[in-house]
C-alpha cells in the first residue's frame, strides 16, 4: 500500500490479488470474486499478461471450490489463453489436463486449438 501512495501504480494489481486471497480465507466470496475481477481488469489495462492468467487461474480455482462451475470454467479458460499468449504453454496445458472435466470435451478442442494458434506464430 505504501508503494501505491507513493505513486508506483504498476503493483495496484498484485494487491488486489493478495486481497482476494484473504478474503477467500475469511470465506467472503462476493468480495474475493470482485477483487479477482478487478485485479484482471486493471492487469489487462496496464499489460500484465502473467499477472492477469494469475488472477484468472485463482479465481477460476476458488469458484471451482466453491462450486461455482460456471465461473469457474470461465475464468480457468481465460488464464489458460493467456498463459498460452504469455508462452508459458506448460502452465497452460498442465491447467487443461488438471481440470478435464471441467473442461470437457465440447470446450477442449478449442481451448487446444487456441494454445496451437498462438505457439504458431512464435
Amino acid at each position: 500500500r505504501e508503494w501505491l501512495k507513493k505513486g508506483t501504480v504498476d503493483c495496484n494489481h498484485v494487491l488486489l490479488i493478495l486481497e482476494a486471497e484473504m478474503a477467500v480465507l475469511k470465506g467472503e466470496k462476493e468480495l474475493a470474486k470482485q477483487k479477482y475481477d478487478a485485479a484482471i481488469t486493471i492487469s489487462a489495462r496496464n499489460g500484465f499478461v502473467h499477472d492477469r492468467a494469475l488472477a484468472n487461474e485463482r479465481a477460476g480455482k476458488y469458484m471451482l471450490q466453491s462450486g461455482d462451475k460456471y465461473f469457474a470454467f470461465h475464468y480457468l479458460s481465460v488464464a489458460i489463453q493467456l498463459y498460452s499468449r504469455w508462452g508459458a504453454k506448460a502452465k497452460a496445458e498442465h491447467l487443461l489436463s488438471k481440470h478435464k472435466i471441467l473442461l470437457n470435451e465440447d470446450h477442449t478442442p478449442v481451448i487446444n486449438k487456441t494454445i496451437e494458434r498462438r505457439w504458431s506464430l512464435l
